[in-house]
């Protein structure tokens, strides 16, 4: 965790920020990073211009944006009376586009947000700044579930290591970095999981007579075999002979195990990865962490590889 130097956390007046202020204000104290508090300025909607006079909407926009810098003096103050480097500033324009403008000209290398949205946590998740900033943001995006502790019981690491192919494990490791740094500070229980399938598994029910139970069963096996090597191997670069943890790899699809291992432990976070293997600039949220995202109920902290390029310029 102390890879996170330059945190930008965006906070509104809501009670609903206190939990990711807080995991803020603790990440940034741990690492003796600097943090920047953000708000969003208040959008003028469409329809307003037709109903309020230029003036009007200019006396509007002044005052919101009055209560914006109050409300963030009122969070800044006490922290610089505990000496954490911390400023504020108010963001304007479309929020995902704002926000990933602000980490690209100012070299963030975290955003804090907190779940958005009013349909409940699944769908808060889902909210469209939220996930404009888990597709396209350059660092990592952690998305904070209201009212969350900033200790953490039980943290799940989803890794999909490639058995053919380690060389590309960067992302894998990245995931394991944070999840084992994030259980050691927490003396929490560390959950690695990965969900694999046979090869050409969705072929099995055409050629399913060309054979036999036994040669089905060799191939469910060397399969395993593999995947719980490839999973292992990653883990040599860990030393968790004092860290709490369990390795969940089964023959499952990865969307439905990880909400199902999420639940069933009751974890309060989930460290993946949000991306494709192709790199392809701003191609993120593949259709395993979209499934995977619609069902859980915790916290999420999404990391990206190396040679992630948003598609997001600061010119555009």
């Amino acid at each position: 965790m102390q890879r996170f130097k330059n945190i930008l956390l965006i906070t509104d007046p809501s009670p609903d920020s206190e939990a990711a202020l807080k995991q803020a204000v603790t990440l940034t104290r741990r690492n003796q990073a600097r943090l920047t508090i953000a708000e969003m300025a208040e959008e003028r909607p469409r329809e307003a211009q037709s109903l309020f006079t230029a003036e009007t909407l200019s006396g509007i926009h002044d005052r919101m944006s009055e209560i914006r810098r109050n409300h963030l003096r009122h969070l800044i103050t006490p922290l610089w009376a505990e000496e954490i480097n911390v400023s504020a500033k108010i963001l304007e324009g479309p929020p995902f586009l704002a926000i990933i403008r602000e980490v690209l000209a100012y070299n963030h290398d975290l955003v804090i947000i907190t779940a958005e949205g009013d349909g409940g946590f699944k769908e808060m998740i889902f909210g469209s700044t939220t996930m404009h900033l888990m597709r396209k943001c350059p660092c990592p995006v952690w998305v904070v579930k209201p009212n969350q502790s900033t200790r953490f019981e039980r943290i799940v690491a989803a890794v999909d290591p490639t058995p053919s192919d380690r060389r590309g494990n960067s992302l894998n490791l990245k995931i394991l970095d944070l999840a084992t740094s994030l259980a050691r500070l927490n003396e929490s229980e560390l959950h690695i999981v990965h969900g694999w399938g046979l090869p050409g598994e969705t072929m099995w029910p055409e050629i399913n007579g060309l054979l036999t139970a036994g040669e089905l069963e060799h191939s469910v096996r060397q399969t395993k075999k593999l995947h719980l090597s490839a999973v292992k191997d990653l883990l040599q670069n860990y030393d968790l002979t004092d860290l709490p943890h369990t390795l969940h790899v089964l023959n499952q699809d990865p969307g439905r195990l990880i909400p199902e291992v999420t639940q069933t432990i009751s974890a309060n976070l989930i460290v993946m990865g949000t991306v494709s293997r192709t790199g392809i600039a701003g191609f993120l949220i593949g259709n395993t962490a979209e499934t995977v995202l619609h069902q859980v109920n915790c916290s999420v902290l999404t990391v990206k590889p190396e040679r992630f390029v948003s598609p997001v310029k600061l010119e555009n």
